[in-house]
């Protein structure tokens, strides 16, 4: 959950774009042992904002990303159904949070999770997609396409992000 300080920060960005922008939001989760030996997970939620010129192509983006961590209830690491809802959970969560100023967006949520069977994350594709489209409405992305997710969440939950910094790409 984005706190209130960068929640208005996204909606203020939002507020200077056009309706050519796309929003995607995403959501990737990494499990660990705390100081204690109990299994915990970091999660990095994303929103990702996708700038167009005028003829539509892309020109930059801008990030918001928030990561917590909270503890990790899986009991089989390699089939990590709690924690693959709790990253649909929260990406869906930010999308409520912010889904009064998405209105006129192209707004797309990802999911780092992958309909393959040979994958762990696959045990939770099925809810989480039904999950988060039910809630929102809009298109669900998975692996290999939900790049969110995938790519910059991912860079955000292995540190890659400063937590008092909001990433401009142009």
């Amino acid at each position: 959950m984005f706190s209130d300080e960068k929640l208005q920060e996204v909606i203020t960005y939002l507020a200077l774009c056009d309706e050519k922008t796309n929003v995607f939001i995403g959501c990737d989760s990494k499990r660990s042992h705390d100081k204690q030996g109990n299994w915990t997970a970091a999660y990095t939620s994303v929103v990702v904002i996708h700038l167009k010129n005028d003829s539509g192509r892309g020109c930059g983006g801008v990030v918001f990303s928030d990561t917590t961590h909270m503890p990790d209830y899986d009991q089989k690491f390699n089939r990590p159904f709690m924690r693959m809802m709790n990253e649909a959970y929260k990406a869906t969560e930010l999308y409520q949070q912010l889904e009064d100023v998405l209105i006129n967006f192209d707004v797309e949520l990802h999911l780092d999770i992958n309909k393959d069977a040979r994958h762990g994350s696959n045990v939770a594709h099925n809810a989480a997609v039904g999950y988060a489209t039910g809630i929102t409405g809009r298109p669900v992305k998975t692996k290999p396409d939900a790049w969110a997710a995938t790519h910059v969440a991912d860079h955000g939950v292995h540190g890659g992000f400063d937590a008092k910094v909001t990433r401009t790409v142009h």
